[in-house]
């Protein structure tokens, strides 16, 4: 099949389409070239739904091939949302049985395997990914491991990564792009990393932080905003204000965009907090609007109502049809698409 027929594909792939794009781009672990010695030990049991639980074991199972190491992590740098992913990808490793250690761009990566987080930041919009793979992570380390993101443009830098390099692409569209440029073979189709949370063990290991009600209402006064404990029956919109905001979209009267306002760092015990302010103004919502692709996910995960938009480039339809729609039921997520 042609780049070309599939590139129509992936713009096309939904519901209604006859053709499922899943024909075309399995994710499975045999395509991940998964190997083991012995059989994997079993992670901490998980109450992820099955329909989620699902788009969760290939990539699962490839991190249970990393026991034994300790993995450097670098936490893509980025917003509330971009914690959202931080924490899927925290509890995974943990269900995984991976050992690892976050680090900065200032760590020894000489020969190391380096795992970067997943998100958008491979996007012209964005450089800090592309700068820090430059300068410090693509000369130096031993295996490079890039988490499930959204790919455009880089084009140079795709090329320059060899067979060190192992690609998670979080949609069709990306994968396309990867596949087409990349200097590695090693490039998958798989879904986002907020996929892998689970809700109930969040609660879990939040619940020691005792101050996070309190930061809460601070950010939101800060803001701006304002959220009556007793009052769960405001419909609120959490849209962008930002570069990737469609131009057709207008930001509404009492918009606060929660990702820029959570955003406290996407290190581990700063994403959790960041997290849980982040879900708690979805929870205290009857109904959330949003062109934000983590709040679509946070609502869909707490199976809150919300209207979602896309972005300025097709990011949230992408990753709504590949993923988000697999484990949704309409009357909670209902993807706007654009006029």
């Amino acid at each position: 099949m042609s780049v070309t027929h599939l590139s129509r594909l992936a713009e096309d792939y939904g519901p209604e389409s006859a053709t499922s794009i899943d024909q075309h781009f399995p994710i499975t672990t045999k395509a991940l070239k998964v190997h083991r010695d012995g059989p994997a030990q079993a992670g901490p049991p998980s109450s992820i739904a099955p329909d989620r639980a699902r788009l969760t074991t290939a990539l699962a199972s490839f991190l249970e091939t990393l026991r034994g190491e300790e993995i450097l992590y670098y936490p893509t740098p980025g917003n509330g949302g971009d914690c959202v992913i931080q924490v899927g990808v925290y509890q995974a490793l943990h269900r995984a049985g991976v050992t690892f250690k976050p680090i900065n761009l200032q760590a020894d990566v000489t020969g190391r395997t380096v795992m970067l987080g997943g998100g958008a930041n491979l996007t012209p919009l964005y450089r800090e990914l592309r700068d820090a793979l430059e300068g410090q992570f693509l000369d130096r380390c031993g295996r490079l491991i890039i988490l499930p993101h959204t790919i455009r443009g880089n084009e140079d830098l795709l090329a320059r990564m060899d067979a060190r390099a192992t690609i998670f692409c979080r949609d069709p569209e990306s994968y396309i792009h990867v596949q087409r440029h990349a200097g590695t073979r090693e490039v998958h189709l798989d879904h986002d990393m907020a996929v892998h949370i689970d809700v109930e063990q969040f609660y879990r290991d939040t619940a020691r932080y005792t101050d996070a009600p309190g930061l809460f209402k601070s950010l939101v006064t800060r803001a701006g905003g304002e959220f009556d404990p007793d009052d769960r029956e405001t419909v609120r919109p959490f849209f962008r204000t930002d570069g990737e905001k469609a131009a057709h979209m207008t930001v509404p009267d009492g918009n606060l965009d929660i990702s820029r306002i959570f955003e406290l760092g996407t290190w581990p015990e700063n994403s959790h907090k960041a997290v849980w302010c982040f879900f708690e103004a979805i929870r205290r919502s009857r109904h959330v609007l949003s062109d934000r692709l983590h709040v679509g996910i946070a609502a869909s995960l707490l199976e809150k109502p919300c209207t979602f938009y896309d972005n300025s480039y097709g990011k949230n339809r992408t990753v709504y049809l590949h993923s988000i729609r697999k484990y949704t039921q309409p009357d909670v997520l209902d993807f706007v698409q654009a006029a």
